[in-house]
């Protein structure tokens, strides 16, 4: 069977809705589908669902289904599923949950962020999946014939010579002597926001600097990644406490935190900003300091797998047929489409945007 003969029952839809449909009855992330009997959140990033279209599921016949954390991460959106409605389902990492449509479902553990999974579909003898937006060290792998495949850094060979472990070790390191000297500004994607105030938490620095000023969603992030155990700080946003906001923002050393820049409603904040941009990871220092601003750091940290980790997961599913996901960009999708290629001669590989979604 050629890949492009499948694409009617297993394909990735346009950049307009990222919608991944995995066989006749299941798809997951972007829109909801007409044609869908249950549509899955691999995990609670913004780009991966529709909040909008998750509203509407109220009035129509069939479940959201996700993890119990990305179903709490949710709610920092206003995507209401904390009331037991029969339209909202949680299933959790590594249990096979058999549907009335006859598709068994499985999510595994895909090291992006709390609650983000792979998805492992069988449907009438045919195994679908979806890999989600997945990080390094993955341990446990979905066992499919027919893959789509996140390509956020499209398996390009990177130069560095550090470790994951190692920029988080010395952006620690950063933060404690920066705060010694004034304000620190920590700027990143949630979850790997959270990963990195679990990592400075493990040295006790949030004993000493409890309260945090931030947004609300990034409070409600917080929340949720303290429920599970990570080490995280009191955030005080300036909606639930104008007066203890100012006063800290006042002070000569505080810690803020944003997931982008413009949130710091300057172009430049007061004290020593560190940026991690999740992307362009191919450098050899994992901390730079800007060219043009001296208090500013680039930093080169990232929750997406790429290069090696994504020739290696590719060998760990062993999938007969992969589609590239060109929902968030068809140059990526390409690029690692002819890097699999070259990688991976015996399997039939595309990009989604050369099937026309």
């Amino acid at each position: 069977m050629k890949l492009e003969d499948i694409n009617k029952i297993f394909h990735v839809r346009g950049a307009s809705q990222g919608t991944i449909k995995l066989g006749p009855v299941v798809s997951a992330d972007g829109d909801l589908q007409n044609d869908e009997q249950h549509h899955f959140i691999s995990h609670a990033h913004t780009d991966h669902f529709r909040r909008k279209k998750i509203w509407n599921t109220w009035d129509i016949p069939r479940p959201i289904i996700a993890t119990t954390p990305t179903l709490k991460l949710l709610e920092s959106y206003g995507v209401n599923t904390s009331f037991n409605h029969q339209l909202v389902v949680n299933q959790e990492h590594g249990k096979v949950v058999k549907y009335d449509s006859g598709a068994k479902v499985r999510l595994l553990e895909n090291n992006h962020i709390l609650g983000s999974v792979q998805i492992e579909v069988e449907y009438e003898g045919e195994r679908f999946g979806y890999s989600g937006d997945f990080g390094e060290n993955i341990e446990n792998f979905i066992d499919v014939d027919y893959l789509i495949m996140d390509a956020t850094y499209a398996g390009k060979p990177v130069n560095k010579i550090w470790s994951r472990e190692e920029a988080m070790s010395r952006l620690v390191e950063e933060i404690n002597d920066a705060i010694q000297t004034g304000p620190v500004n920590i700027c990143a994607p949630s979850g790997l926001l959270n990963e990195i105030a679990d990592s400075i938490g493990h040295s006790g620095f949030w004993d000493e600097y409890k309260n945090v000023i931030s947004n609300q969603i990034i409070k409600d992030w917080c929340d949720v990644y303290r429920e599970y155990k990570y080490k995280q700080p009191n955030i005080i946003t300036e909606e639930d406490n104008f007066d203890l906001y100012r006063e800290i923002l006042d002070s000569d050393k505080y810690i803020r935190f944003a997931n982008r820049t413009r949130d710091f409603k300057r172009s430049v904040p007061d004290g020593t900003t560190f940026w991690i941009e999740n992307r362009n990871i191919d450098s050899e220092e994992p901390i730079k300091q800007d060219n043009s601003e001296s208090s500013w750091y680039n930093v080169t940290l990232s929750s997406h797998a790429f290069s090696e980790e994504i020739f290696r997961y590719v060998t760990k599913v062993k999938p007969k047929y992969i589609i590239t996901d060109a929902s968030r960009g068809g140059t990526t999708a390409q690029e690692l489409e002819r890097l699999l290629k070259l990688n991976f001669p015996k399997i039939q590989i595309v990009s989604s945007n050369l099937l026309g979604y």
